[in-house]
């Protein structure tokens, strides 16, 4: 009896045992099968597109036309000598603030004297033949009355007086000229203000043979000086007069400086095919931190637009492929016909929004932009729309990004 309940005690435990392992293992399975199911049923269809999107958002956009350019002085008296000679002393240096008048050079003048004593002794003996052939014209003349000489006579003299006087006045002009040539060898400064440059140096030859040498650049002031920009063409249709500017300059990189616009010049520079206009800044430099020669790192407000929807340029750029054309896109045709119809100076613009897994086409008008977004008005979109930027490839995932496309299987 006792060998017997204590087979039936173990038998049992046995079977409770084995019980509790099937059971287990039942549950083992049952996940398992709930696991693969939902990376079946969660996994997306290696044949859809997955679309990169990005919401549709209200702000504020500020176009911007960026341009590096070099802060000039508004205007450069060049001072230079309309006479050669060799430098003989200079009264002036870099950096030194003159009054109109101030001597700033002199060249050496005994060519120049020499020349001007030839020239007066040329006066002095032309004026002694002038004087000279007036009393031979009254005597002859007297003679003429008196019956004693002939009217041919005094006809010739009338012509050697005017003839002597002539040569009285060219000797004259010439006392003049090399009065004035000597005047020419002491340099002034024709304006009051800054030296900028000093080009010669005592003992230096100048010929101005050909061209007037500069000696000096005087600034008349440097508390308004100007930045010459060169901008590209596509942003010189919205460059206007009276536009404010913000810049920067290396020398103070922590602080932004303020310009206006005064003028877009009509002579565009073209280096390699690359047209580009000079738009000149008005800066007030009432503090002279500003130098002549430093280069400016210019933005100018070409336009704002407060409070409006903006996409990303990249949505304005994306277009869906069609895989049966080899890449081609299949709106090509419908945008040359759009294009037909719109008015000069238009452009079709366009934007894709995913609704319900698919791309659908929305119609826009584009307008200000600033590298990143761009301002769009249409009927068809709305704060919070999903326009699509990008896509990858069928049944991969896209990093985090929004994606999409048909239901799971």
């Amino acid at each position: 009896m006792c060998n017997a309940s204590v087979y039936f005690v173990l038998g049992n435990g046995w079977l409770q045992r084995m019980r509790a392992l099937g059971i287990g293992f039942g549950l083992l399975v049952v996940l398992v099968a709930a696991y693969v199911g939902w990376q079946y049923w969660t996994a997306p269809d290696p044949n859809a597109v997955n679309y990169t999107t990005v919401k549709v958002e209200r702000g504020d956009v500020v176009q911007l036309a960026q341009a590096n350019g070099t802060i000039n002085p508004v205007s450069v008296i060049n001072v230079g000598t309309q006479i050669s000679g060799v430098v003989k002393t200079i009264n002036a240096d870099f950096n030194q603030i003159v009054e109109q008048g101030h001597l700033l050079a002199e060249l050496d003048t005994r060519v120049l004297e020499a020349a001007l004593a030839q020239s007066r002794a040329q006066l002095r003996k032309a004026r002694a033949a002038a004087a000279l052939a007036k009393v031979t014209f009254e005597r002859r003349k007297a003679l003429v009355e008196e019956g004693a000489a002939s009217k041919a006579d005094v006809d010739a003299a009338a012509q050697q007086m005017e003839a002597t006087a002539g040569d009285e006045a060219i000797a004259e002009a010439a006392v003049k000229r090399d009065e004035t040539n000597l005047g020419f060898a002491v340099i002034t400064a024709p304006v009051s203000g800054v030296i900028l440059s000093r080009d010669v140096d005592v003992g230096q030859t100048v010929a101005a043979s050909f061209q007037t040498p500069t000696l000096f650049k005087i600034a008349p002031s440097l508390k308004n000086m100007q930045i010459d920009t060169n901008l590209s063409e596509s942003d010189a249709g919205s460059i206007k007069e009276g536009q404010k500017s913000a810049f920067t300059v290396d020398a103070f990189p922590g602080r932004t400086f303020e310009g206006k616009v005064r003028q877009i010049r009509l002579s565009p520079t073209t280096i390699q095919n690359v047209v580009t206009y000079n738009v000149v800044i008005d800066v007030d430099n009432a503090d002279l931190k500003l130098l002549p020669g430093m280069t400016a790192f210019v933005r100018i407000n070409v336009g704002e637009a407060k409070g409006v929807l903006k996409v990303p340029n990249a949505a304005l750029r994306w277009r869906p492929k069609d895989g049966a054309t080899g890449g081609r896109r299949p709106e090509a045709a419908k945008d040359k016909a759009a294009s037909a119809t719109m008015k000069s100076g238009e452009e079709p613009q366009r934007v894709h929004v995913l609704r319900n897994g698919k791309p659908q086409r929305v119609r826009v008008v584009a307008g200000l932009t600033d590298g990143r977004f761009t301002e769009v008005s249409g009927e068809g979109l709305k704060e919070g729309d999903e326009v699509i930027t990008g896509e990858g490839q069928p049944g991969q995932r896209d990093g985090g990004q929004r994606w999409g496309g048909g239901p799971p299987r």
